[in-house]
């Protein structure tokens, strides 16, 4: 008697570990799933999220244009705070957080555009995507080529690069090359984008596809991006003009 009451015991344990355990694991991946830091997401949104990185950031306009370059470019006076042009004098006195504003928004969109770039990459029909492509390029070379008017040669062949090569230190390019790549994309882009592209089908008969809502600039309008592109490349192509 007592051995049946110990063996029904134990089948009772057993089954409670069992439910415990079946039901510590069901949904799991679910439930600890955190609601505002997705894994994933669309080629709209990674486009959408390297646009919000065009616009300067206010401590780039307060601290690096305000008090620093217009001082430099005599189009205002400096604003006190040794923050103007007189900071070389004591180079503790310079106020880092606009340099700081500019690369932030300068790699955070590299690692947007080498995501999307990736995602785009790996679509069943590259025709499909050809004016996400080239969009993607045409802001990817207009953030680049600001950045470098600044600051010179910088990374840009490897910047963005971490998080999918594991490339931690990029090197650093000569503006030349920086110059003459970025120029290069503004006219792959110009000259591979499809404008009446609702009117056709790609060769393999799919649709082509834009950004949608996500296109807060030109609303999916073509001809349009074409036409900033070919700016882009003429107001750069005459910095060079006295050069290559």
């Amino acid at each position: 008697m007592k051995n049946k009451i110990l063996y029904k015991s134990l089948i009772l344990s057993l089954a409670i570990v069992a439910c415990v355990a079946t039901s510590c694991t069901e949904d799991f991946d679910e439930m600890n799933t955190h609601p505002f830091n997705p894994t994933e997401t669309s080629s709209n949104f990674l486009f959408n999220g390297m646009m919000s990185y065009v616009k300067w950031p206010g401590n780039y306009w307060l601290y690096g244009m305000n008090q620093r370059i217009y001082q430099w470019a005599q189009l205002a006076a400096s604003s006190g705070g040794g923050q103007g042009a007189d900071a070389d004098d004591n180079p503790n006195t310079y106020n880092t957080l606009g340099s700081e504003a500019i690369w932030n928004g300068y790699y955070n969109m590299a690692r947007t555009y080498r995501a999307l770039e990736e995602k785009l990459a790996a679509d069943f029909d590259p025709d499909r995507v050809i004016n996400r492509m080239a969009l993607m390029k045409i802001v990817w070379a207009y953030q680049t080529l600001q950045t470098t008017d600044m600051y010179g040669d910088m990374p840009y062949f490897e910047a963005g690069l971490g998080a999918i090569e594991s490339l931690y230190r990029p090197k650093y390019d000569s503006q030349e090359e920086i110059y003459k790549d970025a120029l290069s994309q503004l006219k792959w882009a110009s000259d591979n984008i499809v404008e009446d592209y609702n009117d056709k089908t790609t060769p393999a008969g799919n649709s082509y596809l834009d950004y949608g809502s996500n296109d807060i600039v030109y609303n999916n309008d073509m001809g349009k991006w074409k036409r900033f592109a070919n700016t882009v490349r003429l107001r750069y192509a005459l910095r060079m003009s006295n050069v290559d």
